[in-house]
Parts: C-alpha cells; structure tokens; sequence
C-alpha cells in the first residue's frame, strides 16, 4: 500500500470512505458506459417530468416514453429493439412492397419496415392503444410522410369492440383477452377491425410481409386474415 493510500485510510473514517468509493465507481461507470450512462439520464428526465424524448435509431428519429420501460426505454438506451425480427425484416423487405404490422406499438419496426420498401411501398401500422397510437402515428409522420398509414383499432376475427386490457410500466403489454395476468388492470374499449375488410375497404394491395405480436391474441388476428393469406398468400408472416 502506498504512503498516499496509508495516509487517506488514517485521516478518513470508513464510514465516509465507503460511500466515497461507491461514488467514484458510478461516476466511473457513468464515463466509460454508454448504456448506463443512457439509462441514468432515462431516469433522470423521467424524474424531471420529461419522459417522451426523441432518440436516433439506424433507421431514423422515434418519439419514446421512458416510463415505457417494456419498449420505450429500452430503444432510448440501446439504440435498437428487437434485433432478430429487425433483421428479418432487413432480409425480407424490398422497394415496393407492402408491410402489415399488426401491433405496432410506437413504431419502431413500423418505421424500419417503411425505409426498407421506400415510397413506392406501403406500411400499414394497426394499434389500438390509444397513446402508444399517437406515438405511432406521430414517428410514422416523421420517417414515412407519404406511404404509412396508422389505424388506432384492434385486428380480431369479426368487427366490433373489445376490452383492451393495460399494462403499467410496460406498454408493450396490452391485451385483448382478460387472464391472470390482467386482471385488475385498468380497461379501455377499442374498435376491432377484420384485416381482410380493412383493406377490401381502402382497396391496398395486399402484403408482402405480415408481422403480429399481439399478446396472445394472434389467432383472432389470423382468422380475420383468411381471405388475404388464402388469395393473395404473402410471402412471410412473422408472429409469436
């Protein structure tokens, strides 16, 4: 031990040194983490009252929620979310064609998808969440202003209405169908739309490239499909 460190532990009680080497680690950890010095200031501004904040991604510029921390969060500090079905889509899209995904949440794959198949493409984004649909909407604006289309509904297996179950905290995690899971959740009723009317009605060119991830609530989605997958047969479907 040097003469330096034998003087410091002397004049310095262990009680003030403790936390002064748990301050120096952090900062340490701060400066030289990227991560964690992005997660620090994701509570930082959540703890401010500014928790929607816009981050660069590869692919563009999305507004998150950094209470989200199922979603929204996670993309602040990484740069990135969900990287296998990211590169799927990567390998998968082409210019021109059309994109469904069912399930869009803020838009994060959404988005990547209207880059990939350009403006002679089309991205078809369905949330039926109220606020992760603004969410949606507002970063479809601003990485795709001419071929994305959002649609605040529900996809299921007959039009109507249904409960949408909340999750809190993580806003990735809203659920049509009431388990153990939601229960005591806080409930709000959406539309529901059959995909195959949706876009019978707005005469779209069927997908390409269908994406679901919808909770559990997949085969209610599919089965308001059959008309598109058994006539038009898209080349991938990509669900949970």
């Amino acid at each position: 031990m040097s003469l330096f460190a034998r003087a410091y532990q002397k004049a310095v009680p262990a009680c003030v040194r403790g936390p002064v080497w748990h301050w120096r680690a952090w900062a340490d950890t701060l400066a030289t983490n990227p991560v964690a010095r992005r997660d620090w200031l994701a509570r930082k501004f959540v703890a401010l009252g500014q928790p929607v904040r816009t981050v660069r991604v590869a692919h563009g510029r999305l507004r998150v929620d950094l209470r989200d921390t199922g979603v929204g969060r996670k993309i602040f500090v990484h740069g990135r979310y969900e990287e296998p079905e990211a590169a799927v889509l990567r390998d998968s899209l082409k210019p021109g064609m059309t994109y469904l995904d069912v399930g869009g949440n803020l838009g994060y794959l959404a988005t990547l998808a209207a880059k990939l198949v350009g403006e002679s493409g089309r991205v078809i984004a369905v949330e039926p969440e109220p606020y992760n649909f603004a969410l949606l909407r507002g970063n479809l604006r601003t990485n795709a202003r001419t071929h994305a289309v959002a649609v605040n509904a529900a996809a299921g297996a007959a039009p109507g209405t249904a409960k949408l179950f909340k999750a809190v905290g993580n806003l990735g995690d809203h659920r049509l169908y009431a388990d153990a899971d939601s229960a005591g959740r806080a409930c709000v009723e959406v539309p529901v739309v059959r995909l195959d009317d949706l876009f019978t009605a707005n005469r779209w060119p069927a997908p390409d490239f269908i994406k679901i991830d919808v909770q559990g609530y997949e085969p209610h989605v599919v089965a308001g499909l059959d008309g598109i997958v058994t006539a038009d047969k898209p080349g991938a479907v990509l669900t949970e």
